[in-house]
């Protein structure tokens, strides 16, 4: 949410979920939804070339030249997955196999209180490559 009161470029902004891999291989992100269409939305999967306790790697989610502006008082919402290539690949159930192998607890980024959205400044935000928000590992 643009909680300022000046536009933000979408393009500029890249979001960052930190945690560890755990035995998961073959990585891939996925976007399933957005309220501004999931393919304005980007995301890496990135290993950490110096790990952290409880993060030795980061998704990374961004938005494409074209995303837009995000206004003072509006949101971007994000429906994301990352796992297995495999298992990501698979569209009718078992779903179990999406999380195949990770294990949040260990994630610096996992909120185990909520499964509703809060503030959580354990995300980090990016514009323009400086941090904005959040605490780093």
């Amino acid at each position: 949410m643009n909680t300022g009161e000046t536009p933000i470029v979408l393009s500029d902004v890249k979001i960052r979920y930190y945690y560890t891999k755990d035995l998961v291989i073959n990585e891939i992100f996925t976007c399933d939804w957005s309220n501004i269409t999931a393919a304005k939305i980007t995301g890496t999967v990135v290993e950490m070339p110096v790990p952290k306790p409880n993060a030795d790697s980061y998704i990374e989610i961004g938005f494409i030249d074209d995303a837009g502006i995000l206004n003072p008082g509006e949101n971007v919402e994000i429906v994301s997955r990352t796992g297995n290539s495999y298992a990501l690949s698979l569209a009718t159930p078992p779903y179990s196999e999406w999380n195949y192998m990770y294990d949040q607890d260990s994630d610096y980024s996992f909120n185990n209180t909520s499964s509703d959205f809060v503030v959580w400044d354990k995300i980090t935000v990016y514009i323009s490559g400086e941090l904005y928000w959040g605490i780093e590992p």
